[in-house]
C-alpha cells in the first residue's frame, strides 16, 4: 500500500523510526492497519544477459556498454507491454 505520509508523532509515541499512514488507514481509520486492498504480482524471469568480452580486451568499451544496456532495457519494455496485453485486471491477475 502506498503511503500517503508519515506521522513523526506517531512514531516517537511508539519508538520507531517512522509510522506510515496508508490509504487504508484514512478510508477505513484504525482498521486500515488490517485491511488491504487485494493485488496480484506475476513476474517473469527473462534469459540471461551474456556480455562475450574478447579475450584480448579487459572490458567493453563504453559505447558498447551504452548499446548492451539500452538493449536489456528494449527487451525489458517489451516484456513488460507483453503482460499487460495479457492481465485481465488489475485486482484479479
Amino acid at each position: 500500500m502506498p503511503i500517503m505520509f508519515k506521522s513523526p508523532r506517531l512514531a516517537k509515541l511508539l519508538n520507531i523510526p517512522y509510522f506510515p499512514v496508508t490509504a487504508n488507514m484514512l478510508l477505513f481509520g484504525p482498521v486500515g492497519l488490517l485491511v488491504y486492498f487485494p493485488a496480484k504480482f506475476k513476474l517473469r524471469v527473462l534469459p540471461p544477459v551474456h556480455f562475450d568480452v574478447p579475450p584480448d580486451q579487459e572490458r567493453y568499451s563504453r559505447s558498447k556498454v551504452m548499446e548492451e544496456a539500452e538493449r536489456v532495457r528494449e527487451d525489458i519494455q517489451h516484456t513488460l507491454y507483453d503482460m499487460l496485453r495479457a492481465r485481465r485486471s488489475v485486482w484479479t491477475g
